[in-house]
């Protein structure tokens, strides 16, 4: 029975002392911390170029004149108006779609008027006439600009619209309809900046749709000089320059 008493307080004494040795070693042992996670990295800001910035086709507002614009107008002998004086403005869309409002002016030489009911020809010296037309252009590039042709680019102009003719005689006013279409080829010159002029050259064709009448009777025609009546339409060649102030591609830029 004693020998049982001792093994037992033998073994407790034992593990008393395990239990110090424990806590010993744990207090001298370092803690150490789980390291954080790393950061993931900050998404690059992405970098637009000059050339990038001010390549077009996000809209602009467009200013020309055409200082050769001698079309033939009216159908059949044609009114001999000389040369047009003509200007326009306009927005660009996106994607090099334009609409473009333009006012021209010239005069007839000799305006010949006829007036069915009374049987009766007169004659207008210098009568001043005035078109007015409202196209949608699209112009199809040929090139990127900035790119092998530099700041230069080629581009294919498709326009179509109305017109409407105004020709003044005698202090009357005699009007017509007609749809207009146009089709050329064109350079743009960039600048690396809001600016951007261009140059173009148009074959003008028209489709007529009434005759040139008196504004307050259907029965006073426009005649050409062998007595047949006139229809208002273009055909014939333009060249026309402009200066766009276009809108940047993107807010972000990198100097070169």
């Amino acid at each position: 029975m004693k020998f049982i008493m001792k093994s037992l307080s033998a073994a407790a004494s034992l593990t008393a002392a395990l239990l110090l040795i424990t806590q010993a070693a744990q207090a001298e042992t370092p803690q150490v911390e789980p390291s954080p996670a790393p950061e993931a990295p900050a998404a690059a800001t992405p970098v637009v170029l000059r050339s990038q910035r001010w390549a077009g086709g996000s809209g602009g507002l467009m200013l020309g004149y055409s200082p050769l614009f001698k079309p033939k107008l009216a159908t059949a002998a044609r009114l001999n108006c000389g040369k047009f004086s003509s200007f326009d403005a306009g927005l660009e869309l996106k994607d090099h779609v334009s609409l473009t409002g333009r006012i021209s002016s010239a005069t007839v030489p000799s305006l010949k008027v006829y007036d069915s009911s009374a049987f009766q020809t007169t004659y207008y010296a210098n009568a001043p006439a005035s078109l007015y037309e409202l196209m949608v252009s699209i112009n199809a590039p040929l090139n990127e600009p900035y790119s092998k042709l530099g700041p230069v680019q080629l581009f294919l102009p498709l326009q179509f619209g109305s017109s409407y003719l105004t020709i003044t005689g005698g202090g009357s006013k005699y009007t017509a309809m007609a749809l207009e279409g146009a089709l050329g080829l064109g350079a743009r010159v960039y600048t690396w900046s809001t600016v951007r002029f261009d140059i173009s050259g148009l074959y003008r064709f028209g489709l007529p749709l009434i005759g040139i009448t008196k504004s307050d009777s259907t029965l006073v025609t426009v005649q050409n000089s062998i007595g047949e009546n006139l229809k208002s339409s273009l055909e014939g060649m333009e060249m026309r320059v402009g200066v766009t102030f276009m809108l940047p591609s993107s807010h972000e830029e990198k100097q070169q």
